[in-house]
């Protein structure tokens, strides 16, 4: 699986054994681009300014050494710092469906959540033996339920498998540990403990890499507008009545809003034009009685037909404009 890291900085980089470059990434990850000394991507990160923003793209793996595992970052390419273009980089198997996308996308996360779940895995790296053991087991039962929770049903799972290796070693340590104990009273051995602190540790600093490189984007306000309405009732952006008269543009209205929160234009307008799209459907329908819609149906189609005096339930031109007004509901 691929991931892009955008907007990084690299703290520093070097080259190794005189054919690959290694980089110093932020949340402790290292990365590593394979033969690529003397290449363009090897020259563009060797010699990229400090501090400057650069995307890159790769894969994660758990990388072995003196006894700690951790993820690495494998760089494939620096896109859009070698080609210079201006734009955010997106993977291959993104949809290029602007409203799919979105609708991808919107996924609302709980901070604090997330730092519940590292602090419950945190816990059990300092189990002492010498403690109560009825704490011990609440603390390792906590940490067993928050694993379950993140790596067995969360919207995370896709974005932690290199992680989700070593969480599921803790996880059946903690289980085999339980069933040694079942009446847990008893007090969980030296070894035990050991292997739960090394395990809790080495999956801490894999997970903390991980979740830094999760594609999550901070949503800034747009003028007066709140943002649960941008992101969750976009249809409170339209006229209040457009929703029950037009109830197939439910979908449409909140697309808008999301795309707007999300800051694309293009996205935005289209899912406005349908909404309008609908609503001089629905509307020609009704101050019509019915009549058959014009074989193009478009907006200029409708308006030039509105604009001949096609029968309006008995009523044309400036009656037939307030006639949506009087639109039962």
């Amino acid at each position: 699986m691929r991931f892009a890291l955008t907007d990084i900085r690299i703290a520093k980089a070097n080259e190794v054994s005189s054919d690959h470059v290694r980089l110093f990434l932020p949340g402790n990850l290292k990365a590593i681009a394979f033969r690529c000394v003397g290449q363009p991507l090897g020259e563009a990160l060797l010699k990229a300014p400090a501090g400057q923003p650069l995307h890159l793209a790769g894969k994660l793996k758990l990388d072995s050494w003196q006894g700690a595992e951790r993820a690495q970052l494998i760089v494939e390419d620096a896109p859009f710092l070698r080609h210079r273009k201006q734009a955010s980089f997106v993977p291959k198997a993104a949809s290029n469906d602007v409203s799919r996308s979105v609708r991808a996308a919107m996924i609302q996360i709980s901070i604090p959540w997330i730092v519940e779940v590292l602090a419950a895995i945190d816990r059990v790296t300092r189990l002492d033996p010498n403690s109560d053991p009825f704490s011990n087991w609440v603390d390792l039962s906590k940490t067993k339920s928050s694993l379950d929770a993140l790596y067995l049903n969360s919207v995370y799972i896709p974005h932690l498998r290199v992680s989700a290796q070593k969480a599921e070693e803790l996880r059946k340590t903690i289980e085999t540990t339980a069933q040694k104990h079942i009446d847990f009273t008893s007090k969980v051995t030296d070894q035990e403990i050991a292997q739960i602190r090394y395990l809790s540790s080495t999956l801490i600093e894999i997970l903390k890499s991980e979740l830094a490189i999760v594609p999550s984007f901070l949503v800034h306000p747009k003028g007066s507008h709140d943002l649960t309405i941008l992101t969750k009732n976009g249809d409170q952006l339209f006229p209040e009545k457009t929703s029950a008269k037009a109830p197939e543009t439910m979908t449409d209205m909140r697309e808008t809003g999301k795309a707007l929160a999300f800051e694309l234009p293009t996205a935005c307008g289209f899912h406005t034009f349908r909404v309008l799209e609908a609503v001089v459907k629905i509307y020609w329908d009704h101050i019509t009685n019915g009549m058959e819609r014009p074989r193009l149906q478009t907006l200029g189609a409708f308006s030039e037909e509105l604009k001949d005096g096609v029968p309006l339930r008995g009523v044309t031109g400036g009656i037939a404009r307030r006639a949506f007004r009087r639109w039962p509901g």
